[in-house]
């Protein structure tokens, strides 16, 4: 997307409503997308 990721449009709209069911779907590694949210690997 070119003004955000998909992890946060996923948190704009969980802040809008947390029911709503979200699938991330990615061709990076989970490793990738959790180095570029700063996240620790699981």
């Amino acid at each position: 997307m070119p003004k955000m990721g998909g992890v946060e449009a996923m948190m704009n709209m969980r802040h809008c409503d947390a029911s709503v069911p979200i699938i991330l779907l990615s061709g990076y590694t989970q490793r990738d997308v959790m180095n570029e949210e700063g996240l620790d690997d699981p």
